[in-house]
């Protein structure tokens, strides 16, 4: 069934390009657009994957603590998880209800050599994870008592049977993008330009269809409007907050 789907985006892509012969299949096929498509799937897919937050390619994980203090600038950092394509957050106090306020600042990086650590003493061996990517951030999580560290990310999902219809279909426009000027002989530029106008409006109805499928909660208040409350900037779960203000009148 993975083949047979495989098979099917690859020629939606072909027949984006203009190339009316389909491929039998994807695996065997010998012909020059089959190993142009088996040459860019992966690129295209992962590309595909992170160009919107797609639901069936979101999870969320406890990363692992690696080091702490391991710059001046940040006083941890986590494992980057080895199927992570794009990190998309950390959980703060207002865990799905994040205000610009409350979001959770973060940077990934390389690994960085004890020497810039600033724990005192100064740690003499070095780190015993040191391969992949950090995610580097102030949130303390467990190790200040508070939320569990919880990240939310897109992962490169290999499961073509979770793959909706409209995922195929854009991830198909990504794959032709990719392909197109070397299929076409007539003008390639010109139809890159075309392929690429007509993959930006599906990745935006898929993700039109894709926040259709959530519920997502009402904004918080305007950080004005909560400083008029109790003091409190971010919030926490469980804080008590109205849509409107109250106690004033606008003339």
């Amino acid at each position: 069934m993975s083949l047979q789907v495989a098979t099917q985006i690859a020629n939606l892509a072909l027949t984006h390009c203009g190339v009316s012969k389909p491929i039998q299949s994807l695996d065997t096929d010998r012909s020059l657009e089959a190993q142009m498509c088996r040459t860019w799937w992966d690129t295209a897919r992962r590309s595909a994957l992170t160009k919107i937050p797609w639901s069936f390619a979101t999870k969320q994980i406890a990363p692992a603590l690696v080091a702490s203090q391991p710059t001046p600038e940040w006083l941890y950092a986590y494992q980057y998880p080895v199927d992570c394509l794009k990190v998309t957050r950390f959980m703060s106090w207002r865990l799905n209800n994040d205000s610009r306020q409350s979001r959770i600042p973060y940077r990934v990086m390389q690994p960085v050599p004890i020497g810039l650590s600033t724990l005192t003493p100064t740690p003499t061996t070095a780190y015993p994870q040191t391969t992949g990517l950090w995610i580097y951030t102030n949130w303390p999580g467990v190790n200040g008592q508070l939320l569990p560290t919880i990240m939310e990310y897109t992962f490169d999902n290999l499961n073509i049977s979770q793959w909706p219809d409209n995922f195929n279909w854009a991830f198909s426009y990504m794959l032709a993008s990719l392909i197109v000027t070397t299929l076409t002989s007539a003008n390639p530029q010109q139809q890159l330009a075309v392929i690429t106008q007509k993959m930006d409006t599906v990745f935006s109805d898929a993700e039109a269809e894709n926040l259709n499928e959530e519920q997502r909660p009402e904004e918080p208040q305007s950080e004005f409007i909560r400083g008029r409350g109790n003091g409190y900037s971010a919030g926490y779960p469980g804080m008590s907050w109205v849509a409107e203000p109250s106690g004033f009148i606008v003339q």
